[in-house]
């Protein structure tokens, strides 16, 4: 019974050791299989080197029998990039081959079945490497040359190009100089010459004008008078001598057509005196003139006439300029008092009004409140009001406005009854009150400029 035993167990303990081996075996000769078939990859790449260097030769004799630069360029980037992936595959083989020879190592029968194979292939891959290096270097080398002289010679060409073009430039540069500097003398000297006729002509007007004096009680040379005018650029017929003064009438007010909103005082259209005989006259009919347009005046004298009395107030505007633009202006103007009535009740009624009184500054130009709803607005003239009255707000130069107005351009759309509303000149109180001696007058009145 023992003997069965020991006879079962020795025919176990062989069976796995068959079996082992067996085992052993077969792992081994996997391992030789994709040895082989690594192998026979190596074969594929080993071919695709040979590949490689006839390629490398022939761009190596293309780079030798190239004749142009671009040749020359297309030729090394070819060779330079398959120069870069053999590299690159280089790298990988040494690699591959490092880790085949590890496992190798481990597996005695095929290690020297396997450094057999290395030593060759590596063999005639070195000495093919060798020689194609050595000839791409030769190459390199003399296209290298070859370059360099072609950039040194397009180098020197550009050079001298430049110069060529610098000296040309150069010397149109110097030309044009001398013709700006005689240039440049000429107009001088015309500018000189213009001056001193400016200067002439200057003196000759000033001593016209001087006809025009206040001293002057009488303008007998009526040549002057007229190249005076002439110089201008107003009709002589404006002219008029007011108190042994020059002036030259600039418009006449009456009526209401020339309310505020009337584009007569901002614009160049004219209104022409019906009858010219009567140009100094007031006849009920407004009047707009050239000179309101054209003519640059510093002072202003407004004139009122009731029958035989005349009434006047001399003005200054705060810089000289036609009339026309001073009213365009859409911020007010002060006025500055000259002489004459002090302000336009004074100029209007012949005397101030009791009660009542101006806020400051008495005279001014398109001057209106610009608090919200107040509609009262005057183009020249003042506001006015009782002692007890507060202003209704004030105008863009932050003078107090009011609800009483007297003067040129008056308009008033504020409160009802608005029949009095719209003046070229008078008074105007608000709601055509009358409580005021002369609340809605409506009279006419001339400017006169200089």
């Amino acid at each position: 019974m023992k003997l069965e035993q020991k006879k079962n167990e020795l025919i176990r303990l062989y069976t796995q050791s068959v079996t082992a081996e067996a085992e052993k075996k077969k792992a081994e000769l996997i391992n030789i299989s994709i040895a082989l078939k690594n192998l026979s990859g190596k074969q594929k790449e080993l071919d695709n080197v040979l590949q490689a260097e006839i390629k490398q030769d022939t761009l190596l004799k293309k780079l030798k029998d190239a004749r142009t630069d671009d040749e020359i360029y297309t030729t090394l980037q070819e060779l330079h990039g398959l120069l870069t992936r053999k590299t690159q595959d280089w790298k990988k083989d040494r690699d591959d081959l490092a880790r085949l020879r590890s496992e190798l190592e481990q597996r005695p029968v095929l290690h020297s079945t396997f450094l057999d194979l290395d030593v060759k292939w590596h063999s005639q891959l070195k000495a093919k490497e060798i020689d194609s290096l050595q000839q791409a270097l030769a190459g390199l080398k003399q296209s290298r040359e070859q370059i360099v002289n072609v950039q040194l010679k397009f180098l020197r060409e550009e050079l001298a190009r430049t110069l060529q073009e610098y000296g040309a430039a150069r010397a149109q540069i110097d030309q044009r100089a001398k013709q700006t500097a005689a240039k440049e003398a000429e107009y001088l000297a015309q500018i000189g010459t213009l001056t001193k006729s400016a200067n002439e002509i200057r003196a000759e007007v000033e001593e016209m004008f001087k006809l025009f004096l206040p001293d002057a009680k009488d303008i007998s040379n009526k040549t002057a008078r007229s190249l005076a005018f002439a110089l201008a650029k107003c009709p002589e017929t404006l002219g008029r001598n007011i108190d042994s003064e020059p002036w030259v009438l600039l418009l006449k007010a009456a009526d209401t057509d020339l309310a505020f909103s009337s584009p007569l005082w901002n614009n160049e259209a004219l209104q022409p005196d019906a009858d010219v005989k009567d140009t100094h006259e007031l006849v009920g009919r407004s009047a707009k003139y050239s000179t309101f347009c054209t003519l640059p005046v510093s002072e202003l004298l407004v004139v009122f006439r009731d029958g035989s009395n005349e009434r006047k107030t001399q003005l200054r505007l705060p810089q000289r300029k036609p009339l026309r633009e001073v009213f365009a202006d859409p911020n007010p103007s002060r006025l500055e008092y000259l002489s004459g009535a002090k302000d336009p009740i004074e100029l209007i009624c012949g005397s101030q009004e009791g009660g009542f009184s101006f806020y400051e500054p008495v005279w001014r130009i398109n001057s209106f409140s610009t608090a919200k709803g107040s509609k009262f607005k005057c183009r020249l003239g003042g506001y006015f009001h009782s002692e007890a009255e507060q202003p209704c707000g004030t105008d863009k130069g932050n003078c107090p406005c009011g609800a009483r107005m007297a003067g040129f351009g008056l308009e008033d759309k504020q409160w009802q009854p608005l029949t009095q509303g719209k003046k070229s000149f008078g008074v105007r109180c608000s709601a055509d009150r009358t409580d005021f001696g002369k609340g809605q007058l409506q009279a006419q009145a001339m400017i006169y400029g200089r």
